[in-house]
């Protein structure tokens, strides 16, 4: 059907017709770019104008502004559930990490959000505590990062001085016997403090080599990628810095072959070698993460 209606627009119209139809085209393709850059240079000054322009001109920025308000959404919904919100706490204990380790540092620090951490401590307890049954393979990641909330908590409030919203908070944290109950063990989880005795197993001229190993390798051969590999790619991967420690990421791997193929489909780079994917892994960060438009891209560094 497609070839039957290209042959008749052809006898309609001739070589030459269709030719100056391409002129008139590029042509208007032309004036549209000089009236864009005329409009930009008139905006780009101005703040209201240049969201004017994204408002009602372009449509570009759609998509991440709506996925932008849609994070912010699911942010404030988490802090109204049972479980508590995981990158709230994350953050706020890594900013109290960060006023351990100041010099010099303060004698009264994170009067500002001591007390929502530590909500958010009990919330999330409470939590691991009712599903405790159910938890599984995330139990142990839930009841480290709970000792490492618990382990920061503890220096904090045995180093910082006396104020009223700390002393009250203070008293919180030492009644509650989550700890023993859930977590136990003896070993403290400050990350920070690194056994620094052993040596690197890697010199520095080995860790070059590796990266002159690097290659952006644009075709695969059809061999079955293991498993365990792929996890030990995500494990060194996810040793990787977060802002404010957050970890607003996971890991999705396919390696079923049609799920491959429409996976590996949707970026435009790929195009034209990725149909011999073996495997693919696709991280997805979580705008949900963050309260505030500033941070949108924090997902990406």
């Amino acid at each position: 059907m497609r070839n039957v209606a290209i042959n008749l627009v052809k006898q309609l119209i001739t070589s030459k017709g269709i030719a100056q139809t391409k002129r008139i085209y590029n042509q208007l393709i032309k004036l549209g770019n000089f009236l864009d850059r005329k409009v930009l240079a008139l905006v780009v000054n101005c703040p209201f104008l240049c969201s004017f322009y994204y408002a009602l001109i372009s449509s570009e920025f759609r998509r991440e502004t709506q996925n932008v308000i849609y994070g912010k959404l699911k942010y404030y919904k988490n802090l109204e559930t049972n479980e508590g919100n995981s990158y709230l706490l994350r953050r706020n204990i890594h900013r109290l990490e960060k006023g351990l380790i100041m010099q010099p540092r303060r004698d009264i620090f994170g009067l500002d959000y001591i007390e929502e951490t530590l909500k958010t401590y009990l919330e999330i307890c409470n939590y691991a505590i009712e599903q405790e049954p159910k938890i599984t393979s995330e139990k142990t990641e839930l009841k480290m990062e709970l000792q490492w909330a618990h382990d920061v908590l503890k220096e904090y409030f045995s180093i910082v001085s006396d104020h009223p919203t700390i002393n009250t908070a203070r008293e919180i944290f030492e009644s509650i016997n989550f700890y023993d109950n859930f977590c136990g063990g003896d070993k403290r989880l400050i990350p920070y403090k690194r056994d620094l005795n052993t040596p690197p197993a890697v010199s520095y001229d080995q860790f070059l080599q590796l990266c002159y190993r690097r290659r952006s390798v644009r075709w695969y051969e059809q061999k079955l990628v293991p498993r365990e590999l792929v996890d030990q790619a995500i494990t060194a991967a996810a040793l990787s810095p977060s802002a404010c420690n957050r970890q607003p990421f996971e890991f999705r791997v396919f390696d079923t072959p049609e799920l491959v193929q429409e996976v590996a489909s949707i970026p435009g780079g790929t195009h034209g070698f990725y149909h011999n994917f073996p495997v693919i892994v696709v991280v997805i960060g979580k705008l949900s993460a963050y309260f505030s438009e500033r941070d949108r891209h924090l997902i990406l560094y």
